[in-house]
C-alpha cells in the first residue's frame, strides 16, 4: 500500500488550517461610547458643579479591549486621564468639577461650554467628543419698587385720611414681590422678623420659593406675589414705627446664600390723631410697593474615576 499520498494530504489539510486560523479568530477593534452631561446644569456664581463622563465599549464580545484616554476640557483649562482598559461591553464613569470661581474675569453671566473628548487610536470610532453647557447666574438681590424705582431699604411716610377709631384694623399699603431681568437666580422668601410697636402688625404672611424672573416688558405691578399684608390697630391715638426685616435667598442651585441670609428691611411709620369731634384719623400710607429681584448694575483638577 502506497502510504505517501495519504500523509502528504494530511500535511496539506494541517497547512491550510494554520494558514486560516489567524483570519477565524481575529478579534476585531473596540468601538467607543460616550455620553456626557453636567450634574447641576445650572449654578449661581461662587457654586461649582461637576462634568460627568460616561464611557463604554460598545463592541462585540471576542472585539479587542478599550485602550482609551479622556480629555476635559473647561473654560480655564484641560485635564486627561491616565490610560484605562475597558473590555467588550465594559463601562466606566469619570467626572470632573467645574468651579465658577475659576472662570475668566470680569465674569460673565452666560452659558460656558466644556468639551469632553474619549480617543483611542485602536478604535473603530476614535476620537468621540460631547459638548456639556453650564449656566452662570447671578445671584438675587431684593429690592423694593416704590414710585417706578428700586429703592434698597425704602421708609413709609403715609399721607393723612379720615378713619373710623375703636380699635379696627386698617390695611396700609402691602409689597409685592416680583423677579428681576433673567441671569438673575430666582428669589425665596424665607423670614420675617418686626421690629417696633405692636400697634403695626403683618398679616397673611406669604413665604414663597423660587419665583421666576421678570420678563422683559412685564409690568412690575402687575406680576408679583406679596409677602404679606400690613395692618395698623386704631385703638390707640399715636405715632407708632414697624420694621419688617425680611430674610431672602436664592433659589435652591450651587452656590446660593443660605435660607434668610440676604436681609432687606422696610419701615412703616403711622399716625392716629383724634379730630376736633372726638372721632379718630389716622396718617396712613398710599404709596404703592413693589418688590423686584434687583441686579446691581487657576489650576485644573483631575478627571477622577466614579464606581461604576
Amino acid at each position: 500500500m502506497n502510504r505517501f499520498p495519504a500523509i502528504a494530504l494530511l500535511w496539506c489539510a494541517a497547512l491550510a488550517g494554520l494558514v486560516l486560523m489567524p483570519a477565524r479568530v481575529q478579534a476585531g477593534p473596540a468601538t467607543i461610547g460616550l455620553e456626557a452631561s453636567a450634574q447641576d446644569p445650572t449654578i449661581i456664581i461662587g457654586g461649582t458643579t461637576n462634568i460627568q463622563a460616561f464611557v463604554t465599549n460598545t463592541a462585540v464580545d471576542g472585539s479587542n479591549n478599550l485602550n482609551y484616554t479622556v480629555k476635559i476640557q473647561l473654560p480655564y483649562g484641560s485635564s486627561t486621564t491616565d490610560p484605562d482598559i475597558l473590555t467588550p461591553g465594559g463601562e466606566q464613569g469619570w467626572q470632573m468639577e467645574f468651579d465658577s470661581a475659576l472662570l475668566p474675569q470680569p465674569l460673565e453671566l452666560s452659558n460656558y461650554f466644556t468639551t469632553v473628548v474619549v480617543s483611542d487610536p485602536g478604535a473603530s470610532n476614535s476620537p468621540q467628543s460631547r459638548v456639556v453647557s453650564v449656566e452662570v447666574l447671578n445671584h438675587a438681590n431684593p429690592l423694593f419698587w416704590i414710585g417706578g424705582q428700586p429703592i434698597v431699604e425704602p421708609t413709609i411716610a403715609p399721607e393723612q385720611f379720615a378713619a373710623t377709631g375703636g380699635g379696627e384694623s386698617y390695611a396700609a399699603a402691602a409689597p409685592n414681590v416680583i423677579g428681576d431681568p433673567p441671569r438673575d437666580a430666582a428669589l425665596d422668601f424665607d423670614t420675617l422678623e418686626e421690629v417696633g410697636d405692636p400697634q403695626i402688625t403683618a398679616q397673611n404672611v406669604n413665604f414663597f420659593k423660587n419665583l421666576p424672573a421678570l420678563e422683559e416688558g412685564q409690568d412690575p405691578q402687575l406680576v408679583g406675589i406679596s409677602p404679606f399684608d400690613v395692618y395698623l390697630d386704631t385703638s390707640h391715638v399715636g405715632t407708632f414705627t414697624k420694621t419688617f426685616v425680611l430674610g431672602f435667598s436664592d433659589e435652591d442651585l450651587p452656590g446660593a446664600a443660605p435660607t434668610g441670609s440676604v436681609e432687606r428691611r422696610i419701615t412703616y411709620t403711622f399716625q392716629v390723631v383724634p379730630e376736633p369731634d372726638g372721632t379718630t384719623m389716622m396718617l396712613l400710607g398710599a404709596s404703592v410697593l413693589l418688590f423686584v429681584v434687583g441686579r446691581p448694575d487657576a489650576a485644573v483638577p483631575a478627571a477622577r474615576r466614579v464606581p461604576a
